[in-house]
């Protein structure tokens, strides 16, 4: 059986590619998924593995702040810590991923030069 599950978040850190002794891609990030608005705002974080051509171009494209929407299968680990407290961790195998919000920063840069050069235009 295959769930799949979504979520749209900010990046927490840019993203680490390494490679598997197989020569297999795989980027690491971590994502935030904001919930609640105002004062009750908090997030949730997952932690995001992509693999193959998929995490070379994460690894490329996507940077700490990006907001991302990101689909793959998710799984849960509970577990008490050495200090006795107790502790979980949400991971998602992303099978796609895609920018919110807007796009990347690149873009939103590429944006504002196209709006500064249609400024000069003389119509």
């Amino acid at each position: 059986m295959y769930s799949k599950t979504v979520i749209v978040g900010r990046v927490g850190r840019d993203p680490e590619l390494r490679y598997t002794q197989a020569g297999v891609a795989v980027a690491d990030f971590s994502l935030a998924e904001d919930r609640g608005y105002g004062d009750k705002k908090q997030a949730t974080w997952w932690r995001i593995s992509v693999w193959r051509e998929a995490a070379e171009s994460v690894a490329q494209h996507v940077h700490k702040g990006d907001v991302l929407i990101v689909e793959g299968q998710a799984t849960a680990s509970a577990w008490v810590a050495d200090d006795g407290e107790a502790r979980a961790s949400l991971e998602l195998t992303a099978h796609a991923w895609r920018f919110g919000g807007g796009g990347s920063r690149e873009d939103a840069r590429e944006a504002q030069a196209r709006d500064a050069d249609s400024d000069r235009m003389p119509f």
